[in-house]
């Protein structure tokens, strides 16, 4: 069995087993975080919270010399702590044992919408992560790729990940933004993958209007052919197959009707990234 082939019936088991709502790798204006600290918020909280952007405590809106604006209500969120069970008492995590359990808790926090006297000039944009580093064996590809074929490519802060097929030009948020460098790869390679489908490459019909079959299928493909690059780059993760698992069922819900799909996505899909390896890699 070859990589694409493992990768296609990892995918099909994910989908058996039920996955995940799909979200965003990326950080970007639609990352909540906190003000002070710039860190984002957890995913969990992400989805509680009602809107993108920066809050704020209580506590820090009247250190900023803020205050909330009359009729505001807050928005929660939560996390775990750890609690020792003789005492009751918050415990170290580090110090985690059988005698302590978590125990979720709450707090309430405002958008920076929501409060009056707070000098704008302090609100950041979305926090970048600084921590992750680029991956050799993927720059490769991605450079001898570009170098092979003339696709345009250009990462910038706060862009929206498409390929632009009448400028032939990739696009992409920056490395930074994104939590992890797997993250990153999977993104520029779901964009490649579409531009393997340019008439001058593998000629797939990839400029169709949002929502329709034959864009349901390119998308499938893309994310396919991701999955297969990121598993033969050997950057493939157990929570990065989820997140590509479920992208690919947003789309695979959009053709519930064709049973062969998956298969014809991934025969399609293993043919672009043969493209892009420029080798028949197994």
């Amino acid at each position: 069995m070859t990589t694409y082939e493992i990768v296609t019936e990892q995918i099909i088991k994910k989908l058996d087993e039920g996955v995940i709502p799909w979200h965003k790798p990326w950080r970007s204006e639609e990352t909540a975080f906190n003000l002070i600290s710039g860190k984002p918020y957890s995913f969990l909280n992400q989805l509680l919270l009602p809107a993108p952007g920066a809050y704020l405590s209580f506590n820090q809106i009247k250190e900023m010399g803020a205050r909330i604006r009359e009729g505001e209500r807050a928005s929660r969120v939560v996390f775990f702590k750890l609690i020792d069970k003789r005492t009751g008492k918050g415990a170290d995590e580090e110090e985690v044992s059988e005698e302590k359990f978590p125990l979720l808790r709450y707090y309430n926090i405002w958008h920076v919408s929501q409060l009056e006297g707070l000098d704008t000039s302090k609100i950041p944009a979305a926090p970048l992560n600084n921590d992750v580093e680029a991956d050799d064996d993927c720059e490769d590809v991605l450079v001898n790729y570009i170098a092979r074929t003339g696709v345009g490519f250009k990462p910038a802060l706060g862009a929206k990940p498409s390929y632009d097929k009448h400028t032939d030009t990739v696009h992409t948020p920056i490395l930074t933004q994104f939590a992890s460098s797997q993250g990153y790869y999977a993104t520029v390679f779901h964009e490649l993958i579409h531009s393997t489908g340019a008439s001058s490459r593998l000629n797939r019909k990839i400029d169709e209007p949002v929502g329709s079959r034959d864009y349901s299928r390119e998308e499938l493909v893309a994310e396919i052919g991701s999955a297969m690059l990121c598993s033969h780059l050997h950057i493939d993760s157990p929570s990065l197959l989820e997140e590509q698992a479920s992208y690919i069922a947003y789309w695979k819900r959009k053709l519930a009707d064709d049973p062969t799909l998956i298969v014809t996505a991934s025969g399609r899909a293993e043919k672009a990234a043969r493209y892009i390896l420029g080798a028949s890699a197994a």
